[in-house]
This record gives structure tokens, C-alpha cells and sequence, in this order.
């Protein structure tokens, strides 16, 4: 038994009022094998599978990631563990247990690194193991997989993360999805199959074996991108208590200066793309599999010069494509490949709004909607048309602005 509390941004998100009790509590007092069992069994889903777009919440990707599902008859809040990439998303609302007539009473979020959170994880079930062995316990279910996490080998670990990234537990992995995903780490690599599988599920593997092996075959003859002026541009520096969009878009301004293009400049992106070398004319078609890959563009970075593949068949969707993989290039080791993918990453998510940027500045819609800060939809889709940039981009960035959009 265990008196458990769990603060989230210093809030205390175990603070319950039970039924008929005059004061709040502010502890659990349960089992806490139950709990380390759960977070052992479910470890490496936990810690590494991401949402994997931004269409809304997948009901089911919330329930592996949900506290509540470790409750085995004792109350505990609504805590969710959701990976970000390098960052990991904790957010708990208040909820009613309700066979337990307790009513948790705190609701908080927060961004914090994989690894910190990783850490405070790490140091509840070894002191739980620890507590079972110093009794003489040590053939549990609990004992015996932490021991496995244990002593895994570092390619062993590489391997459970990406797994894990698929929302699937290493003992389930079959031969077949094993195979598979080693032939495209053969082909792509660690980073880009990182990427691969922070975007895809368990069923896409195996389709994408063949489009794995065309990209990385293709990606050596694609003209060179010079990164130069891009590196000589500031990059933000990662804050995981910030927002990740805010870093892509800060990134794009910080570029947009550097190269002396106004944001009123309807051909900004194009002067963009020209200094660096990105021709987003080129359809390539390399007769991949009809089965929907979960990636629209590849990186390959080699120091200062890339080498970048855009996938998508019409020119406004490749121009998206080509301000992601330049801010890709960007934050990027120097010899490594980065795929794009919709994947909801700290790394993607700021890809997508350096793109948007790029492309159609924030600041240039909040002056074309003057005091009033408000848009008719076709000025939106005049100025997406005006900048070629697809429309549901302008309005997005419309709304990130504060501008009201609709009929005047």
C-alpha cells in the first residue's frame, strides 16, 4: 500500500472529495503494484507513440495513454500520457470515480521532455520493485519485464521505441512486421525511420517496405539544396514549455529577415525557395504502391547541402511540402534523413506552421484586415490565390492571427 500524489504543473491532480467527507484529501492511498505494472507493461506505447495526425483525437490512442486504465478497482484520475517526439504532453481533467463516490477536483496540463518524464516514471517502479524484492517478491509479472527493460542491449531499446511508436508492445510484434521494419530502416535509416513510424500504424509497415526503398533510391539524384543562408539565419532554441508552432514561426520570421524579404512580398516564398535551391515545379512520380504512404516528402541532409523529394501530385501541396523540409533541413544533424509526415511531433508540428509562414505571412493578413481585424472569406482565398498557397492554409493562419473571418 502506497499513499500516491501526482502534481501536474504544480497542481496536485490527486486532490479528491469523497462522498459525505467534510475535507478533501489530498493523497491516494492504494495499491501502488497495480500502477507500476501497468506502466511496465505499456511502457515503451507510453513513451514513444505520438498522435498520429491532427484531425482529432483518436478515442482509442487516448485509452492506451489514459491513467484510468490502470485503476484494477482503485480511483485514479484522468491523467493522460500522450508523446510529442522528444516531448511528452501530460493533461488530466477533473473526474468523477463514480463506484468509488470520489470526485477528482484539479484539472492541469503540461509539456515536459521525454526523458524528465521518463525519469519520474522510472523512479516510482524501480521503488516499487524494489519494495516487492526487499519483502522476498521477485517473481512478478512486474519483477520480470522491468528487468527486461532493464538490460536491453541499445539496439535492442531502438528497436522497442520504434514498436513503440507503432502503439504496439514488443511481445506482439510479429515476424512479418519485424522484417518489414527492418528492411526500411535498411533502407531509410534511424531518423527517418523514426520519423516513418511516429507517423504510421502497425498495419502500414509492411505496405511500405517498396515506397521506402523507392524514396531512398531516388533522393541521391535530386538537385542540390544549399543550406548556407539558411544555417546563417537564427534558429530558435527548443523550449518544451512553449508551444511548438510558435518555435516554426518564429524560425520563418527569423529567415524571412536574414534574406530581406518583406512580408508583404507576394513572391517571399518563391525567393525562398530560389536562394536555396527547391524547385517545387517537379511532379515526381515514383511509381509507389497505390496503398497511401504515411509520408508526403523526404530530407536527406549531408552538412550544408540537402537533397529534398516532394511526393505530393499538384504544385500548392509541394510548395506546403517544400517549406516543411527546408525547416526539416534545418533542425537536423548534419548527416542524417528526415521524412515529412502529419505526425503530432514537436519537429513536424513546427514544420507545418514555418510552411504556413513562409508562405503566407501572419503579419500581412493582419495588415490587409486593417483596424477592424477582420476578412470576408474571398479576401482569404484572393490572398491564398495571390500567394499560392492552398486556402485552408490562409485561413488557419487567419485565425492563429486573431483575424475574424466571414461575411462583412
Amino acid at each position: 500500500m502506497a499513499r500516491v500524489q501526482i502534481e501536474l504543473a504544480r497542481k496536485n491532480i490527486t486532490e479528491y472529495r469523497a462522498a459525505k467527507a467534510k475535507d478533501n484529501d489530498t493523497a491516494l492511498q492504494i495499491p501502488a503494484f497495480y500502477l507500476a505494472e501497468w506502466l511496465t507493461e505499456n511502457w515503451w506505447v507510453l513513451l514513444f507513440e505520438p498522435q498520429k495526425n491532427e484531425d482529432g483525437d483518436d478515442s482509442e490512442l487516448v485509452a492506451r495513454h489514459s491513467l484510468i486504465a490502470a485503476q484494477h478497482g482503485f480511483p485514479l484520475p484522468a491523467l493522460v500520457i500522450m508523446p510529442f517526439g522528444r516531448s511528452i504532453r501530460l493533461y488530466s481533467v477533473p473526474r468523477r470515480a463514480p463506484y468509488a463516490n470520489v470526485q477528482f477536483i484539479n484539472g492541469a496540463s503540461v509539456d515536459a521532455s521525454r526523458t524528465h518524464v521518463e525519469m519520474v516514471l522510472r523512479d516510482f517502479i524501480q521503488e516499487t520493485v524494489g519494495r516487492l524484492r526487499a519483502r522476498g517478491v521477485s517473481d512478478t509479472s512486474l519483477n520480470l519485464i522491468w528487468d527486461e527493460i532493464e538490460n536491453l542491449t541499445p539496439d535492442e531499446r531502438e528497436f522497442c521505441e520504434l514498436v513503440g511508436s507503432l502503439g504496439v508492445a514488443p511481445a506482439d510484434v510479429t515476424d512479418a512486421l519485424s522484417d518489414a521494419l527492418e528492411s526500411i530502416y535498411a533502407a531509410l535509416g534511424a531518423r527517418a525511420t523514426r520519423d516513418f513510424c511516429l507517423a504510421a500504424k502497425k498495419e502500414d509497415v509492411e505496405h511500405s517496405v517498396h515506397d521506402a526503398a523507392s524514396i531512398a533510391s531516388y533522393l541521391p539524384n535530386t538537385p542540390d539544396t544549399k543550406l548556407s543562408m539558411l544555417l546563417d539565419a537564427r534558429l530558435p532554441p527548443e523550449n518544451y514549455s512553449r508551444p511548438s508552432w510558435l518555435r516554426g514561426m518564429q524560425a520563418a520570421k527569423n529567415l524571412r529577415e536574414k534574406f530581406s524579404i518583406n512580408s508583404n512580398d507576394p513572391n517571399g516564398a518563391d525567393k525562398i525557395f530560389d536562394r536555396l535551391g527547391i524547385d517545387t515545379s517537379r511532379n515526381i512520380d515514383l511509381s509507389l504502391n497505390n496503398f497511401e504512404v504515411p509520408f508526403s516528402g523526404a530530407v536527406e541532409r549531408h552538412d550544408i547541402i540537402a537533397k529534398i523529394a516532394l511526393l505530393q501530385p499538384d504544385v500548392l501541396h509541394r510548395r506546403f511540402g517544400a517549406g516543411r523540409a527546408t525547416y526539416l533541413a534545418w533542425v537536423s544533424e548534419h548527416e542524417s534523413r528526415r521524412l515529412v509526415t502529419n505526425a503530432v511531433t514537436r519537429d513536424q508540428q513546427a514544420s507545418r506552421s514555418f510552411a504556413a509562414e513562409v508562405l503566407i505571412p501572419q503579419a500581412y493578413l493582419t495588415r490587409l484586415a486593417g483596424n477592424a481585424r477582420r476578412l470576408h472569406y474571398d479576401q482569404v482565398r484572393e490572398a491564398a490565390r495571390e500567394r499560392r498557397v492552398m486556402p485552408d492554409v490562409a485561413f488557419k493562419q487567419a485565425h492563429n492571427a486573431g483575424i475574424m473571418v466571414g461575411a462583412l
